[in-house]
């Protein structure tokens, strides 16, 4: 019955840049009509690998809280991303899962998390983002910038970690759906018990569309979403004592898609499993151990006879033991060990007999966080990496903190480094008898230097905050052609270091309080480009972007001894041209997208405590307002609308 629908609806909208003092709690609690400046006493745990509430950590954080997803309606974690982070965008590529973009970098320079954990990357390196839950999620965390330090390769532009929610009571029962335009549906359910030791929950989320076809400006702008639909299936299991504290987790995802006028449909499979502990071993000790596996495969499906033909897998694999050294209250070490191996299969993308691919490397980390007083924390990090094929290297990192009243100032320098993927060095197959594409082992790894300064005030109820970034990254990775390549009939586009580049920019947010309403702004001005050309990078983000929000919230008229509170919440984005190439008659041709102004708005009704404690919620809303479409590079349908509704127990 897959019209049943879906989501939670209560609470605030923000999205707010910030960061602590050394807090003993791994996570916050508020009633849920919390106001949004609120937040800044969140904890997260995702900018020093520890956990800090939001308003004093000395690295930059931000946070989209469940309230967020909640009250905006979120259908998906790409969709909540998009409307919320100006600067981050997504280009639609169905053949190889999200492609993310981020400040003018794409998807390879930013690293996703699942609660701290690595995930496997597609063939194109992007993550399948429609694996995620977006009712099983607690919060997201973003770190901008370089931050190899504490996480490695990869983590040169961004970091973004999902964390999903953990069981708050003996029994927390959800059942949800919602629908939408082009039969676009989405069903969830989760069952969730705790006692004083042990706890479990198993969750399940199935979404898709029937697809849709988008028209632009001339006959040749014209893009088809393919149905789709995709399933979710998670299992934690977790057991808390006062010095102990250890859980497992596992999830499956299969994403089903049905290209139109194709005999066959694409299937991906995705499986996430691991283990982790948290044990005080002494007064000053905490001890940390975890262990993750992610992998994905996919096929081709032939739709008749169901007979499955093998396109490629990949998997990745880390262990990470740590220990927490807390000897005075204003002083905290961490250092550890790191491993991670990751391998490819793809028997039409690798040479023939040597279809797989495997890499991997061993990391010693530490980081020293000392809070000197009222007015200054620092935070000092550093990795020493050994890969086989290019030896050791090491990446610093300093964070600093100063606050003055009601103002914070920030200040971070990094380094980065991406070792190249196992598709830049290995790759060497025929692309539709159009060229030629070739990987190169003989590859170094790109690095870069990351330095911010903010600048955050922070009010009763208003926050203000001003970023200035600029991001270096040397040995650029790109592919290079070559008309005539010795023993190629055809062009060749082999992987190579090419080029530097610079990415600089400057975030302004801003998020006030007025009685009922909650508002927020936030602006991302992003220039990135070659630096041998001097040129803008095409087929990035804009280089204006905007986001903002007005939520109103209502306690809602009583009846009987009931309060039936509401909230409506008006939100979106709005971004300047991007440059990308088209073909156009076996020539590409550099053109510039439309401006994008995409608007939602969303209304939600608590039906809360109808007996025991059972409650309800009621959703309606619009996506797109004013009806914006570029096929060019946008899956965007125009303008539609949904209604979700929520059970909760």
């Amino acid at each position: 019955m897959k019209y049943l629908f879906m989501l939670i609806g209560m609470c605030s909208l923000v999205s707010l840049y910030a960061q602590n003092g050394f807090e003993p709690s791994e996570a916050a609690v508020f009633p849920p009509d919390t106001a949004g400046v609120n937040f800044l006493h969140q904890v997260v745990v995702t900018a020093t690998r520890t956990p800090r509430t939001l308003k004093d950590v000395p690295v930059l954080t931000k946070i989209i809280p469940q309230t967020i997803l909640n009250d905006m309606g979120a259908f998906t974690v790409l969709e909540a991303l998009e409307n919320i982070v100006p600067g981050l965008t997504f280009l639609p590529d169905a053949n190889h899962g999200d492609k993310l973009l981020w400040r003018g970098l794409d998807n390879k320079y930013v690293l996703v998390l699942l609660n701290g954990e690595r995930l496997v990357s597609g063939r194109a390196e992007n993550v399948q983002f429609a694996r995620f839950a977006v009712a099983d999620i607690d919060r997201i965390e973003m770190i901008d910038g370089a931050a190899s330090a504490l996480y490695g390769s990869n983590a040169m532009g961004a970091i973004i970690n999902i964390i999903t929610k953990e069981v708050a009571a003996p029994w927390d029962i959800r059942l949800s759906g919602r629908l939408g335009r082009f039969n676009a549906y989405l069903a969830d359910a989760s069952l969730g018990w705790k006692n004083s030791a042990w706890s479990a929950k198993t969750a399940f989320t199935a979404r898709g569309t029937d697809g849709y076809r988008i028209t632009g400006d001339n006959i040749q702008n014209v893009r088809q979403v393919d149905p789709v639909d995709t399933y979710t299936l998670s299992q934690t299991i977790g057991f808390s004592r006062p010095k102990l504290r250890a859980g497992l987790y596992g999830s499956a995802f299969l994403s089903r898609l049905w290209p139109q006028h194709d005999a066959t449909h694409r299937q991906e499979f995705n499986g996430n499993a691991g283990a982790f502990m948290r044990w005080q071993a002494a007064e000053e000790h905490t001890l940390h151990l975890s262990v993750n596996t992610d992998r994905y495969d996919s096929y081709s499906v032939d739709n008749r006879s169901g007979e499955e033909a093998f396109n490629s897998s990949g998997a990745i694999g880390s262990v990470r033991l740590s220990d927490v050294w807390t000897p005075v209250e204003y002083f905290r070490l961490t250092g550890g060990y790191e491993g991670n191996v990751e391998s490819s299969h793809a028997p039409d993308r690798f040479a023939p007999n040597e279809d797989f691919h495997r890499t991997g490397d061993n990391n010693l980390f530490v980081q020293g966080e000392l809070n000197a007083g009222s007015r200054w924390d620092v935070a000092l990090a550093g990795r020493l990496t050994h890969h086989p094929a290019w030896g050791l290297r090491a990446t610093p990192k300093v964070a600093l903190m100063y606050r003055a009243g009601g103002f914070r100032l920030r200040a971070g320098v990094s380094n980065g480094f991406k070792i190249p993927s196992l598709k830049e060095m290995y790759y060497a197959f025929n692309m539709g008898n159009v060229s030629y594409i070739m990987g190169n082992p003989g590859l170094q790894p790109e690095t870069s230097w990351y330095e911010s300064l903010s600048v955050e005030y922070i009010a009763a109820k208003a926050t203000f905050s001003v970023t200035a970034y600029y991001n270096t990254i040397r040995n650029k990775i790109s592919t290079v052609e070559y008309t005539r390549y010795p023993g190629y009939t055809l062009p060749v586009l082999r992987y190579e270091n090419v080029s530097d580049a610079t990415v600089r920019g400057i975030d302004i947010a801003a998020q006030t309080v007025l009685h009922r309403f909650t508002l927020t702004a936030q602006y991302a001005l992003a220039d990135a480009r070659d630096e041998t050309t001097d040129l803008p990078f095409v087929g990035t983000s804009s280089r204006h972007s905007f986001s903002g929000s007005i939520l109103f919230r209502c306690p809602g008229p009583t009846i009987g001894l009931r309060r039936y509170p509401f909230s409506l919440l008006l939100s979106g984005y709005a971004a300047s041209p991007r440059l990308y190439n088209s073909y156009e008659n076996a020539v590409i041709v550099q053109r510039a997208s439309k401006p994008s102004s995409v608007w939602r708005a969303v209304y939600t009704q608590q039906f809360p405590a109808l007996w025991s404690s059972f409650g309800a919620s009621l959703q309606a809303g619009i996506d797109n307002i004013f009806n914006h479409t570029d096929p060019a590079v946008s899956i965007l349908p125009g303008r539609s609308g949904f209604i979700a509704l929520s059970f909760y127990f």
